[in-house]
């Protein structure tokens, strides 16, 4: 049976915009953003971290990819407010949390690196500067989140001309011995990197460790237990 002739065009105007839904949907699943970014976040679940303690956490969150830029954001925790011993001492800016609890406003900053890089040793100086930089010493930290702009595949990052401005003033035959070591110094971290890679593919990821995994504070032997962030 046929629908009446005033229905058929209520039909056809939603298979029209079926269509231009479908549309739609193909050009945002056929669009590629322009920049790669990497996002490591770490709530604080036991208890809130003092300044030497979150300083080791923003040392290990890092990743093998090149980047060139870093944003930190430090989450306080309620207990700067409500712990009379730490509160005195605060005359910061106060904000407001999901639940409505006044805490100290959030912090954050950016690190920019000279250079496209996956050395583990130059992103954590980077980071390890921004966290001195922007932290208050004497709050207490219940999250944190890192993030790595600019990320491409390393194998990408080594085909992208340098640019430099020259001047009359610099020793460039100095510079190039220089970067010539620096070149030398970063591709033996690559290839303790890779070694260190390979151990932990075969062994587990606690099979070999940094001396800063061990210290205070440190979660990266907790982290590799889990899964989402809960125990495997």
């Amino acid at each position: 049976m046929h629908p009446p002739p005033s229905r058929l065009r209520p039909w056809a105007e939603c298979e029209a915009a079926d269509e231009k839904k479908n549309e739609k949907a193909f050009e945002l699943a056929a669009y590629a953003l322009p920049d790669v970014i990497l996002v490591f976040g770490q709530r604080l679940r036991r208890q809130p971290h003092v300044f030497g303690q979150r300083r080791t956490l923003g040392g290990e969150h890092y990743s093998g990819a090149c980047r060139t830029r870093h944003n930190c954001r430090l989450g306080y925790d309620i207990e700067n407010l409500t712990d009379p011993t730490v509160s005195s001492s605060y005359s910061g800016e106060v904000s407001t949390d999901r639940y409505g609890r006044k805490i100290p406003k959030h912090a954050h900053g950016t690190a920019n690196l000279d250079r496209q890089t996956s050395s583990t040793k130059l992103i954590v100086e980077a980071v390890t500067a921004l966290f001195d930089r922007i932290m208050n010493p004497k709050l207490l930290v219940r999250r944190i989140y890192l993030t790595a702009n600019h990320v491409v595949p390393e194998s990408e990052a080594a085909g992208q001309p340098e640019t430099e401005q020259l001047d009359l003033f610099t020793d460039y035959a100095a510079e190039q011995e220089k970067r010539l070591r620096e070149a030398a110094d970063l591709e033996r971290e690559k290839r303790m990197q890779h070694a260190m890679l390979k151990i932990q593919e075969k062994y587990g990821k606690n099979a070999i460790l940094k001396g800063t995994n061990l210290q205070e504070g440190a979660t990266t032997i907790q982290r590799n237990g889990q899964i989402g962030g809960h125990k495997a």
